[in-house]
């Protein structure tokens, strides 16, 4: 999938600016064992670049109203990524790369019919000079779970927690632990089609 961001905020000290577009591509492989447990891995392979999709976005903004915070005053297929505090400037990404990411190691087990445990190891291949990684090892534990008995509809919930070592980006202001959690809703129209929607959020990692 593709992520495409924009945000220039400042204060009486800092100031961000965050635009640029990230094209994530995974190659995963997972396999099940007996008794409920499953592993696998996940190789991303990230396209990191200006963003062929800024012009779009705008135009759905206008079209529906929304406000485009900025954005249109940017510079088109611009990737920057900066941050400074006090006059000094901790964090300058201004070129677009493609590469590996951090490479992740997972294994869960089902502990009964609608729960399930999961963790996450994350090993730090992705280069963090140009933000494919942050230069730390890290790992996750969470739950996967699901309301029984619900005909046509999905419902699903996941909660847990990550832990990132110290990194090569704004170490001293990074934090380790970071919650997060999401819940999905899905309805099955057909055997064949269905909808989903989600709502996903996490803990501040700076």
């Amino acid at each position: 999938g593709s992520i495409n961001e924009y945000d220039a905020s400042s204060n009486a000290n800092e100031s961000i600016i965050v635009d640029g577009e990230v094209t994530r591509l995974l190659y995963a492989f997972r396999t099940g064992f007996g008794d409920g447990w499953d592993a696998g891995i996940t190789v991303p392979v990230l396209i990191q670049g200006g963003g062929y999709l800024d012009g779009l976005i705008e135009t759905w903004h206008r079209t529906f109203g929304l406000p485009n915070a900025g954005r249109e005053d940017a510079p088109r297929n611009r990737y920057l990524y900066q941050y400074t505090v006090n006059g000094q400037t901790l964090l300058n990404v201004d070129h677009s790369t493609n590469g590996f990411g951090d490479i992740q190691l997972d294994a869960g087990r089902r502990i009964t019919h609608d729960l399930a445990l999961h963790a996450m190891f994350k090993l730090p291949t992705g280069h963090s000079d140009n933000l494919a990684g942050n230069g730390a090892y890290g790992g996750a534990l969470w739950l996967d779970g699901r309301v029984p008995e619900t005909g046509d509809w999905l419902i699903l919930g996941s909660a847990g927690i990550s832990y990132t070592g110290t990194g090569d980006i704004l170490p001293q202001q990074q934090e380790h632990w970071i919650p997060f959690g999401a819940v999905t809703l899905g309805y099955r129209f057909t055997e064949n089609f269905s909808t989903q929607v989600q709502v996903y959020a996490h803990g501040a990692p700076y």
